[in-house]
């Protein structure tokens, strides 16, 4: 009898957290040591609890004020914060990596995207890191269309993605 092989659950880094307060709910911004891991929007987030030991790293505020601004129309500058790639595959950080340093306000194609990474047929495959992505709006995932220009998917839902659009279309 075969033994199945079980893959070993991911360790996750240990994980700080700050909320940001916005008209459509509570945001919870997680960082580890090394960069930004994950935001997650009002009532989708992780049941995970507020704990960790330990200073939270700076950068966490930071991220934080930054995102407030982005939501109150101050700023659309959401860089120069360090993200956590740690889990994505070598692809799939790429795909993250490339989409993080596109400019606010433009849009793209999975199909455009992920050609400028050197897989033009991988359309799908930069579909599904875009579902997997953690950090929608740092990384922004809101940013990519069909083919046809369409608004397509998104995993937080049409109505976050069309808000976000328009954020970045109003400015």
């Amino acid at each position: 009898m075969r033994r199945s092989k079980r893959k070993k659950p991911k360790r996750e880094p240990e994980l700080f957290a700050t909320q940001v307060e916005n008209p459509r709910g509570t945001f919870v911004l997680w960082g580890s040591r090394t960069g930004l891991y994950r935001l997650d929007f009002p009532q989708t987030g992780w049941t995970r609890p507020f704990s960790s030991s330990g200073k939270a790293p700076a950068y966490l505020k930071r991220a934080a004020r930054r995102l407030d601004d982005f939501f109150q129309g101050k700023s659309r500058d959401l860089k120069g914060i360090p993200v956590d790639f740690s889990g994505y595959t070598p692809f799939q950080e790429k795909v993250l990596r490339t989409l993080w340093k596109s400019r606010s306000g433009t849009v793209t194609s999975y199909g455009a995207l992920a050609a400028s990474c050197g897989h033009a047929r991988a359309g799908r495959a930069v579909g599904t890191v875009m579902k997997r992505n953690r950090l929608p709006i740092f990384i922004p995932c809101h940013r990519v269309l069909s083919s046809q220009g369409k608004i397509g998917g998104y995993s937080l839902g049409l109505p976050w993605k069309e808000w976000l659009l328009e954020l970045e279309r109003t400015r």
